[in-house]
């Protein structure tokens, strides 16, 4: 559900303003931020690596920060 109410931004909001991040697992990080942009989503980072993972950064219309992620078999998250 989406409540109403809260502030928006154009810039990606501050911790303190939004500490909360939704991150999807997906199979490829490639193909999905391929389709997502085909749709007209702007990424703030496209890819972005680290032992754990992989993922992508985006923002919705409100500044709230959204990531897809690519995990690989050491993150917490794995599920062979």
């Amino acid at each position: 559900m989406v409540e109403q109410g809260g502030v928006g931004s154009n810039e990606e909001k501050a911790r303190h303003q939004n500490p909360t991040v939704i991150r999807f697992d997906v199979q490829d990080l490639d193909v999905e931020v391929h389709q997502l942009e085909s749709r007209g989503a702007t990424f703030k980072e496209r890819r972005l690596e680290f032992d754990w993972g992989t993922i992508a950064v985006l923002t919705d219309p409100d500044g709230n920060r959204i990531e897809l992620g690519e995990l690989n078999d050491s993150s917490a998250s794995f599920r062979p």
